[in-house]
């Protein structure tokens, strides 16, 4: 039996934002100058995007190929963004 759920566009503008968020917060901290007592996040944000590239062959997980592809779209920017103040 398929079930057909219907949902406001809000709901995805709205759950693109949030994505879009956690993303940026999980890059930032991976990139940002550590200060004293402060936890390095890069091997948890490994395994987060390994988590990811796991799940996105997955029906269960649809929304894996979608924080992919924003977490691949930020870390072209912020490469781009360390090479030009590098140059």
């Amino acid at each position: 039996m398929n079930v057909v759920i219907l949902l406001p566009a809000t709901y995805f503008s709205n759950l693109f934002t949030a994505v879009i968020e956690f993303v940026i917060g999980c890059v930032f901290r991976c990139v940002a100058p550590k200060g004293k007592g402060e936890n390095d996040y890069r091997p948890l944000f490994d395994v987060f995007v390994n988590d990811l590239l796991t799940m996105t062959n997955m029906p269960e997980w649809p929304s894996a190929e979608l924080v992919l592809k924003i977490l691949g779209g930020l870390l072209v920017c912020v490469c781009t963004l360390f090479r030009c103040t590098l140059v």
